[in-house]
């Protein structure tokens, strides 16, 4: 039976946190974390600030220093959380590496995936980020979950500062209707199909169906939906050509 372990994820956490900073090196906390009835596997190294008491943490995982594990985390084998993340709600797949300071809520990905760092999830509401195995998420990107955002496997976002909105707050502003109110909000999911290429510096809108092997040249703004196997580019993105059909390798 799980002993409770608010104590050490909360409150002792910190100060060994702080220990470890006196010292000139993170303190590997896992050893405690398992004691105290944390699910953490074996050849884990813990380093975090703070753990929910519901966390799980497979074999083999790194997780760095001034790292925030909120509730519902669950961390594949051999995953890393690098320094000054925060998570919560999310599911990290095996081997899947995650860059300083992220902030990943309401959140999945797959397995031997990227995410740059800074990259940052926001929303209101109950939608949800699902991203399939092998993605790369470059630095500094935004994910809206708010009308829930699905990416397939292989999918390549080449930050810096793509943008994924799955709500619209200009009616409510032309409106005059209050930013936190419901009423006038849009709200659409999009969906990326698999091995999609999308450049850095683009905006994804609401409703947005992007197919499979398609590709979003950089600076580009995604109103309509993108068939598969298409270059498109500009503001407002427009097709540039229709790409070969390779054979999968």
């Amino acid at each position: 039976m799980r002993r409770p372990g608010a104590i050490v994820g909360r409150r002792l956490l910190p100060a060994i946190h702080t220990l470890g900073r006196g010292v000139g090196q993170p303190v590997n906390a896992a050893r405690l974390l398992r004691w105290s009835g944390y699910a953490v596997g074996r050849g884990a190294s813990v380093c975090c600030y703070a753990v929910a008491d519901d966390v799980e943490i497979s074999d083999d995982v790194t997780v760095g220093a001034n790292v925030v594990l909120g509730r519902g985390v669950r961390l594949g084998a051999g995953s890393r959380i690098i320094e000054g993340s925060q998570l919560s709600d999310a599911v990290i797949g095996a081997a899947t590496r995650v860059e300083m300071g992220c902030l990943l809520a309401r959140f999945e990905v797959g397995a031997r995936s990227w995410i740059g760092a800074q990259t940052m999830c926001v929303g209101r509401g109950d939608g949800r980020i699902t991203i399939g195995e092998g993605a790369y998420i470059g630095p500094r990107c935004l994910l809206d979950w708010t009308g829930g955002l699905v990416m397939g496997s292989g999918v390549q976002v080449s930050g810096p500062s793509t943008v994924f909105w799955t709500h619209s707050s200009a009616d409510q502003m032309l409106s005059g209707l209050a930013y936190d109110s419901a009423e006038g909000r849009r709200t659409a999911p999009i969906t990326v199909g698999d091995h999609v290429f999308i450049g850095g510096n683009c905006t994804i809108y609401p409703g947005v169906t992007i197919g499979d092997h398609s590709i979003v040249l950089p600076n580009s703004v995604v109103g309509d939906d993108v068939a598969a196997y298409r270059m498109v580019g500009g503001a407002p993105a427009t097709v540039v050509k229709e790409l070969e059909q390779r054979p999968r390798r």
